[in-house]
């Protein structure tokens, strides 16, 4: 008896609790009946389906829990991805430089690496969330012709770079000067687009590889010795011969002149207030401005020692019979 007893006291207690789920699905089947004919009211129509409304209200939180799983698990795909994608490049960095692979081949290589697989990942991520193969494919090539023509001095500029690492005209580390423009110093960067120079004053250069192949450059430091030629006007009284073996010595006493090399002092010009003399020596490239600095200052000091005279110039004006030197 006493359970039955029981039994009835906790019918009385689940009934309530039936009636309160069953007037709460009344009054959502209300608002959602409601909420359909203020649709057609809107759209003028009776074709909205209450069926497929509710069923759609019944499935978004699923759906939803389902997207945010996806969205969670992609990000945590693309941030192990990344690392893998540091790892190898680091892997194919290190594994050239212990072939001595020319450094511009490396960092071009690289880089065209990390930014294919980066692609690579954007695009399975993208197919994993429901987008078709096709679809892709399809959206890649007209973004392709779209961006071609949008960007067509970039693509000229990355063709360029793809010839400086094929034609390999100048490295990193060489001193070049654009002929174009005048731009020059050492290169400190050569990426898909642009090469950067750093200047003797540590200014950055920032030049497209489109314009450095399509123009013609000077490479500086292409070979490690180089020749360095000063010219010197002497006035017409000074013997050409003590000339010649002042300026010899002036170059054999500089500590940037190759000693194997041979040392050439020559007339250059009969100019109109001097003789121009010229000096060629050998120098190594990586000196070559300090050697020329140095250079300057000695065959000054040389001439000034020997008392060889460096003329200004000179005019000489006849009047009426008279010579006067101006």
């Amino acid at each position: 008896m006493r359970a039955v007893h029981h039994f009835m006291l906790l019918t009385e207690e689940i009934l309530p609790i039936s009636e309160i789920q069953e007037q709460a699905a009344a009054e959502l089947e209300q608002q959602t009946t409601q909420a359909v004919e203020k649709l057609q009211e809107i759209a003028q129509t009776e074709e909205i389906d209450l069926n497929a409304i509710q069923q759609f209200l019944h499935d978004l939180p699923d759906n939803a829990m389902r997207l945010g799983i996806k969205t969670v698990l992609s990000l945590i795909l693309v941030f192990f991805a990344w690392q893998a994608i540091h790892f190898i490049c680091k892997v194919i960095r290190h594994s050239m430089d212990r072939a001595h692979a020319d450094p511009t081949t490396t960092q071009f290589i690289v880089r065209f690496v990390r930014t294919s697989l980066q692609i690579a990942v954007l695009l399975s991520v993208l197919v994993a969330f429901g987008l078709d193969t096709a679809t892709v494919v399809a959206l890649l090539g007209t973004a392709g012709i779209a961006i071609g023509l949008a960007v067509q001095g970039a693509l000229s500029n990355f063709a360029g770079g793809l010839m400086i690492l094929l034609v390999r005209p100048f490295g990193i580390g060489d001193y070049i000067v654009e002929d174009f423009t005048g731009h020059e110093g050492i290169v400190t960067e050569i990426s898909l687009i642009n090469t950067t120079l750093r200047t003797l004053d540590n200014r950055l250069v920032i030049l497209p590889n489109g314009k450095l192949t399509d123009t013609g450059l000077t490479n500086a430091t292409a070979q490690s010795e180089r020749m360095l030629e000063i010219k010197v006007g002497v006035s017409y009284a000074a013997d050409i011969d003590q000339t010649r073996e002042v300026l010899t010595a002036a170059a054999q006493a500089s500590p940037y002149t190759i000693a194997e090399k041979d040392i050439h002092v020559y007339v250059d010009e009969l100019a109109d207030s001097a003789v121009v003399m010229g000096l060629w020596v050998w120098v190594e490239t990586a000196a070559y401005r300090m050697a020329k600095w140095d250079m300057n200052e000695r065959v000054k000091k040389a001439l000034d020692a020997a008392g060889i005279e460096i003329p200004f110039p000179q005019r000489v004006v006849h009047l009426a019979g008279r010579e006067t030197m101006v």
